[in-house]
């Protein structure tokens, strides 16, 4: 026994009532201290709650002698219990200690109707055997631990388990024994046989179970799982014999490709695997499946010309890109054959239009085959496809590390620069000069271009640091920087007021008038120009109003006096907003008016009217009037009478009626050909078939042309146009309703003599020239 003064110093360390039982326990060894042990005991029952903690007082009970207080202790512990385990060990100590067996087994009971894991039902089964020697309820607990088995490996652990934690071998053996009556079917029973001979090494009892259900065998799968059990056995023969039977009733692709790998993981075969997976190819119709068995083909049987064949039925699968570029590094990686995964990639690039899936291939395409040339030219393929900064960036990034072509390299550099958008932006590009193409000039035009764009103070700073870093050897240029960061840093309360009022506006008229406040407050043409890209954005996004962008124009013009940008607005309009003819008419006198270089705004009117004649002579079906539509924006903008008339002769050219006759001479006569007017007057007096048109002729001429005198000698000479009397009447009678001229009027009456009757002869002098009706 430990001395006490041992034991109250551990007594201070004790926090359980296992603590305080166990060291009961310890004070009880001879010589024993009951009087301490029962100290100790009455502080463990005083903090008992659980069952195990009245089953530890119980027991040390029991080891006084106390076996009263000890049922009393087990009493309390039964009323606590719930789970089986309680109730399980409660009967494992009622036997160990106390020796009440019909008590302890009433309580196993208990736990096994609650049991529900296998770990349960394996202690209670070992605690009936072992506590109680009762065999019948420790087979019990077995046979519920046999139904939750699903596969051979549940078996195995359970087996397994009962080795291990009940060292009983025999218990195993008759559990598997039981469990070996509900296996069925030929794989259930090698998988079981599997695990006999993992658990036992019983061969007899394996070969025993196959052998039962050997004769049901039918198909090429049951066959095959036959032959690799025999194989494990030894039984070489036997297993050759049922591969034998697999391959006769191998009927189907699907049975060939299985026949194949049993062929290979059995016997390791390599001509009988090949012949039996060439077989079976054909019938294969998943690429997935394809891919797979080509790389079992090429990677453990080694048959590079059959994996080969499997590839490119798999590719005869395929549609995607990605799929042939997964298929080309499948070949690649397993038979080593780039000649065969260039012409993959081939054709993946073909059917590839994405640049970032391009710039994929590419790399894919120089790690795997080498060929620069052809990684080259997918990356000029990825070029043409892309269209944003940081795309640009990307591509270079990849084609650096790739390729070493320094002209693709500034091609790409120069795309990233007409599309920067801001001084960060430009700031990149810079870098990339310098480090791609290591040309000083071209990269302080670029860097000269970020300070230009410049709109915040950090903007600002990040130049300055550049302009220091790559141009040390520049001091005007680092003069001028320096100024203007001072300059910004001296104003950022205004500049913070200025970009409030950018961030609420929302019509073109607040960033114009914000870009009048800021040039008249800061003078500041890189932030007024920020604010004008913003409002050119806003007013693309509208309908066209080619009136919002002619005052866009005034103010670029005005402040920044940026000529290519008005060019590019204006160019932007023509190519992909105008749609009417009166639209790109504006977009001209746009261009005319309120460009202050005269000279550009007359050539941008020009080319546009141009191009609008160009695609009205590739038009199916034209006018005269289209064409004098162009020859008045012609004349009346661009001032070119010359051109005027060619185009008017090309209006002669789509056979006009006279109307449209009058209204080319119309047009000729403004261009200052007035001999050629009259012509087409005249002509178009021809054209007249009757009176009718004869008067709709003339009544166009005065609205038109405002050439009395001429309209009436065309009107005089169409008499002959008259076809019966009355018209005579008529077309005398016009003099007046026309032209109001009574002395025309009375000639006409005169030329017209005996033709008409005298009645209405008279009749129509006195209304139509003395005016009198009765």
């Amino acid at each position: 026994m430990a001395l006490k003064a041992e034991l109250e110093s551990k007594e201070a360390q004790c926090k359980s009532v296992e603590d305080y039982c166990n060291l009961a326990m310890e004070a009880l060894k001879e010589p024993a201290d009951k009087d301490y042990a029962k100290h100790l005991l009455d502080t463990a029952e005083e903090d008992c709650k659980f069952p195990i903690d009245y089953i530890k007082v119980a027991e040390v009970c029991v080891s006084l002698g106390n076996k009263e207080k000890a049922d009393e202790m087990y009493g309390e512990a039964e009323d606590n219990c719930f789970e089986a385990m309680e109730f399980a060990e409660l009967g494992h100590s009622i036997a160990k200690y106390s020796g009440d067996k019909d008590k302890a087994k009433e309580m196993l009971e208990s736990a096994s109707g609650s049991a529900k894991k296998v770990s349960e039902f394996l202690t209670i089964s070992k605690f009936a055997s072992e506590d109680l020697g009762d065999e019948e309820l420790s087979k019990q607990m077995l046979a519920k631990v046999g139904s939750q088995c699903k596969t051979a490996e549940d078996y195995k652990k359970i087996a397994d388990t009962i080795i291990k934690e009940m060292n009983d071998k025999e218990t195993a053996k008759s559990f598997l024994k039981k469990a070996q009556a509900s296996i069925d079917g030929i794989e259930e029973s090698t998988e079981f046989a599997g695990v006999v001979l993992s658990v036992f090494d019983d061969k007899e009892w394996a070969k025993e179970i196959i052998e039962e259900v050997e004769g049901d065998a039918q198909f090429t799968k049951e066959f095959l799982q036959l032959a690799k059990f025999y194989k494990t056995l030894g039984d070489n023969e036997k297993a050759k014999e049922l591969m034998d039977s697999a391959k006769e009733y191998a009927m189907t692709g699907e049975e060939q490709i299985e026949l194949a790998k049993g062929y290979w993981t059995i016997f390791a075969d390599k001509d009988a695997a090949s012949e039996a997976y060439a077989n079976g190819m054909k019938n294969v119709t998943s690429k997935e499946q394809l891919l797979e068995l080509a790389k079992t083909i090429a990677n453990d049987i080694g048959n590079l010309e059959l994996a080969k064949k499997y590839y490119t039925q798999a590719e005869s699968k395929m549609t995607s890109a990605k799929d042939l570029c997964m298929l080309a590094q499948a070949v690649i990686d397993d038979i080593k054959d780039t000649n065969y995964a260039a012409d993959i990639y081939s054709r993946a690039e073909a059917s590839i239009e994405d640049a970032g899936e391009l710039l994929a291939l590419a790399s894919d395409v120089k790690k795997n085959t080498q060929n620069e040339e052809k990684t080259l030219s997918i990356y000029q393929k990825a070029f043409s496809k892309t269209g944003k900064f940081k795309d640009y960036l990307t591509l270079l990034v990849e084609a650096v590390k790739n390729v070493g072509n320094k002209d693709f390299f500034r091609q790409v550099i120069n795309k990233a620069e007409s599309v920067a958008s801001g001084t960060p932006e430009f700031l990149e590009v810079t870098a990339k000069i310098f480090s791609v193409l290591d040309d000083k000039n071209y990269a302080a035009d670029v860097l000269a271009k970020a300070e230009e764009f410049v709109t915040s103070t950090p903007e600002m700073k990040s130049v300055v640091e550049a302009v220091n870093k790559d141009f040390a050897d520049n001091a005007q240029w680092i003069a001028r920087v320096d100024e203007k960061l001072k300059k910004r840093e001296a104003n950022q309360d205004k500049y913070d007021e200025f970009q409030k009022r950018e961030n609420n506006a929302v019509r073109l008229k607040d960033y114009l008038k914000l870009v009048d406040d800021i040039m008249n407050v800061l003078d500041d043409k890189y932030y007024a120009q920020k604010i004008l890209r913003n409002a050119e954005k806003l007013i693309d996004g509208e309908f066209l109003n080619v009136d919002k962008y002619r005052k866009l124009i005034v103010s670029i013009s005005k402040y920044l006096n940026d000529y290519a940008w008005c060019e590019k607005i204006l160019d932007r309009l023509v190519a992909s907003r105008v749609q009417f003819f009166y639209e790109l008419n504006d977009v001209c006198r746009l261009a005319r008016e309120c460009i202050p270089d005269k000279e550009l705004g007359k050539s941008l009117a020009m080319r546009y009217l141009k191009e609008a004649e160009k695609a009205l002579d590739g038009k199916p079906i034209k006018t005269a009037y289209d064409y004098c539509g162009v020859a008045k924006s012609v004349l009346e903008i661009v001032k070119d009478e010359q051109w005027a008339m060619e185009l008017l002769k090309k209006a002669l050219e789509t056979k006009p009626d006279y109307l449209g006759l009058v209204y080319i001479a119309m047009m000729a006569e403004q261009a200052g050909d007035k001999k050629f007017a009259d012509e087409l007057y005249f002509k178009a007096s021809d054209e007249c078939q009757n009176l009718d048109e004869l008067t709709n002729l003339v009544k166009r001429m005065k609205s038109l042309v405002n050439n009395e005198k001429l309209a009436k000698e065309i009107y005089a000479q169409g008499k002959s146009k008259t076809k019966i009397p009355d018209e005579l009447l008529l077309w005398a009678e016009g003099m007046v309703n026309i032209f109001g001229d009574r002395e025309r009027a009375k000639q006409a009456y005169s030329s017209i003599g005996g033709s008409v009757g005298r009645k209405a002869l008279e009749q129509s002098k006195s209304k139509k020239l003395k005016g009198k009706y009765w």
